[in-house]
Order: structure tokens, then sequence, then C-alpha cells
């Protein structure tokens, strides 16, 4: 239908403005549904699957079992390493309705053990023993385009320890490079986090605000998706450098902000060197003594283990019998 059916024009015009490829489309089993909801039921009743295998086949709506759930969309099968196709991801071309809706889970999908593009990938990162994850289905695209070929994406939510987990059958290192707006710095930021708990480390490409790979690729051309990959940042500078974007650190409270921020994730490093070094790191970027971070995280660290209480506590010890504050020896 992608190819050559009059009614997928609207789709294979939006693949040629976004610079995918034939050879993509190819690579991707890119396809395309027929506007008409009710065609595909047609289509396979008449190759002999029953009404109750279609029903479950995640195909069609629950309320109306012979409605395709995909109709005027195009199309981007999820594959599994092994070749097998198990669901889809649909993007809307024209009218309302969500820009994609995926498949519903079934007896073969299963949406936190799967990762868009592991088929195509899987021999790339088996040789380069490392893996790039992206955002989305368009940006796993561009970075195929790019030559960057180890690349795969979670489908749509964050990345689960089920993903992690089958990336690591397969890679050493990971590089993230998600969207450059909120939503892609808090993916990346959980997706360093499950990784981190697995003493994984990983590098983060930094975007600016509203770019993604596939956006990067249709304005500037491969060699700048190559280039924007080729200078990492550690996932403890990528947090940072986001943080002071938008916390001023001249005053006290934008500094205990910006610890408040970045405390989670360096308690998650089990590294003691590294955690270290992390503490320090921070303490020369909002300027204050590396013994006031290291006692401010000390305090984070109770809090955290005993719960909240551990707050009224400290206050009560600082505040001494007479409710007389006394010098405090961390942030100042």
């Amino acid at each position: 239908f992608l190819t050559d059916s009059d009614d997928a024009a609207v789709a294979r015009a939006m693949l040629r403005d976004r610079g995918i490829t034939d050879s993509s489309v190819e690579a991707f089993a890119l396809g395309y549904a027929p506007r008409d909801p009710f065609w595909l039921h047609s289509f396979l009743s008449k190759k002999g699957y029953s009404s109750e295998f279609l029903q479950e086949s995640g195909l069609f709506t629950r309320a109306n079992p012979r409605r395709a759930l995909f109709a005027g969309r195009l199309m981007f099968p999820i594959i599994t390493q092994r070749g097998d196709v198990i669901a889809f991801g649909g993007r809307i071309l024209e009218g309302d309705g969500p820009k994609y809706i995926n498949s519903p889970e079934t007896i073969l999908f299963r949406k936190r053990n799967s990762l868009y593009g592991i088929n195509v990938a899987l021999s790339a990162i088996r040789s380069a023993k490392s893996v790039v994850l992206a955002e989305g289905y368009t940006d796993v695209i561009a970075l195929n385009q790019a030559g960057i070929v180890h690349s795969v994406a979670p489908l749509g939510t964050a990345l689960t320890d089920e993903q992690a987990q089958l990336l690591l059958r397969y890679a050493e290192s990971i590089q993230l490079v998600f969207d450059g707006d909120e939503a892609g710095i808090q993916s990346t930021r959980r997706s360093a986090e499950v990784f981190e708990r697995k003493e994984t480390q990983v590098v983060v490409t930094a975007l600016e605000p509203g770019l993604d790979p596939a956006q990067l690729l249709l304005n500037e051309g491969s060699q700048a998706v190559v280039d924007a990959l080729s200078s990492p940042l550690t996932v403890l500078e990528y947090l940072l450098q986001r943080s002071l974007r938008e916390n001023s650190v001249a005053t006290p409270e934008g500094k205990e902000f910006v610890l408040r921020e970045l405390f989670p994730y360096i308690t998650l490093i089990q590294s003691e060197v590294r955690r270290g070094e992390s503490l320090r790191l921070v303490a020369d970027y909002i300027g204050v003594p590396v013994e006031a971070v290291r006692n401010d995280f000390a305090k984070h660290v109770r809090v955290a283990k005993d719960g909240p209480n551990t707050r009224g506590k400290a206050k009560s010890d600082a505040t001494g019998t007479r409710g007389q504050r006394q010098p405090d020896q961390g942030l100042t």
C-alpha cells in the first residue's frame, strides 16, 4: 500500500518531507494503514483468520471488533531481535486524533520488554558493544540514515528495567540522545537512573530545546548528527548544565535548589570514588566549599534512608534546647 496506493500518497509525501529514504522504508518495513477502517478485517477474514483470533490480535478496537485500530496512518512495525513482528505504532497523517497510537499489549507484545529498531540495530550493537538510545521511531531512522546504525528507542514511555537489561545483553556502553524539550530532559534523567542502578555508566548528547535527531538530520544533514554525538557529556555534567540554565547560583537558595536536583542521581552512584568526584565537581560549579556539599549530601542520604521525620530531628538538634540556632555546617 505505502509504495503504490493512491490512498497512501499523503504518507509518501510525509516521508519525503521528513527526509526518510526508500532504503529506510525497506529496512524498517514501514507501511500504511488504509483509510477504510473495515478493510483489514475483511481482508484477513478472507485469508481464513477467525473472528476470535482477530479480536485478540490487538489490530482492532474493543468497541467494534471489525474496526481497525489503525486507519489512515503511517505504520511503524515493532519487530523483535529475532525478526518477529509483534505490534505496530501508527502516525496520524490527516485530521484529528492522537499523533501516535500503539498496539495494545497482547500475548506476544509486552511494551516494557520491547525496543523499536532492535532488529535493524542488533548486529551493529554487538559489533560496537555500545548502543545509542533515542526517543522515537523517526529519531532511530534518522540516526540510522546518518550512519549511526546501533540505535534503538523505547516505545513512547520511560525506559524500563527490562528494556535496559535487554540492551545490556549486547552492549557495554550506553549513549542517550533524547529530545531537547522538558519531556526529553526528564526521559534522559530517568533512563540514566535505570542504568546507574545497574552500575552501567552512560553518556548523554545534549540537543537544543525543540530539536531531535530527526529534525537535526533534516535541517543540517548527516554530518551534523554525527558531530552532535561525537562530544557527549557525562550524566552529571548534563544534569548540572541543565540545572544551571534554569537556576541562578548567585544566591544560597539557588545553590541549594541545584543540589536538590542533583543529589538523587548522585545517591545512585555505587562507586565511592565517582560519588566523591561528583560532589567535588558540583561544588566547583556552584562555587561553594566541597565539605559543605558533602555535609548537605550526607543529610540528603539520611533523610532518603530514614524518612522525612529526620528533618524534624535534624532541625531540633541544630536549634538546641533554648531554640538558639547553632552554626550550620552545610551549604552557605
